[in-house]
């Protein structure tokens, strides 16, 4: 027998425990904690097979990443891979597709506020915020994934504002065909 060698060490592979949030858009850039152990020296994380970016290792028990973007939703195994090997796909990440206005009626509304408008698109379920101009709706209720009912704000001036509807998926596209109209709040002399 030869003389014993003794620089092999055996390494524990990771194991994911949690992760936070667990749910993003399809499109990534979700700032995401992974929590477990054994991720010391960790090389990548995936998501569904693809690699996350911006991998900071906190400390053994703690990663952050950004998701990478995917084509479709759903529920995806995620691994974290170390010199110990992978772990096991941690199943408890769903990617959402984000929400997609595609009108709204009316099409105007005076600066005044207060108007119930509807927006018609795609994928409102779970809609956190909706904002017109940069001004948060007064109230909305989401009817179904392809209606959400909202009061609009008082806004301080009129012209062509960007509507934008927020869900677990991210933001949706900037719809920017929306009038707040002039109002009339006095004529003077009133004879």
């Amino acid at each position: 027998p030869s003389d014993t060698f003794s620089s092999f060490t055996y390494i524990t592979p990771p194991n994911i425990t949690g992760i936070s949030p667990s749910s993003g858009s399809t499109e990534g850039l979700t700032s995401v904690t992974i929590t477990g152990t054994n991720f010391t020296g960790a090389t990548s994380v995936t998501f569904d097979g693809i690699a996350a970016t911006s991998l900071t290792i906190v400390n053994s028990t703690t990663i952050t990443c950004i998701t990478p973007a995917r084509a479709t939703a759903g529920a995806v195994g995620v691994i974290v891979i170390t010199g110990g090997g992978p772990s096991g796909a941690f199943s408890s990440f769903t990617y959402i597709l984000p929400p997609n206005i595609k009108s709204m009626t009316p099409p105007s509304v005076s600066r005044v506020g207060g108007t119930i408008v509807t927006i018609t698109g795609t994928n409102f379920i779970g809609a956190t915020s909706i904002t017109l101009g940069g001004l948060n709706a007064t109230s909305f209720n989401v009817v179904n994934g392809t209606s959400i009912t909202c009061v609009t704000p008082a806004r301080t001036t009129g012209g062509m504002v960007s509507v934008i509807v927020t869900t677990g998926g991210g933001p949706s596209n900037t719809f920017s065909t929306f009038i707040y109209v002039p109002f009339v709040s006095a004529i003077l002399p009133t004879f």
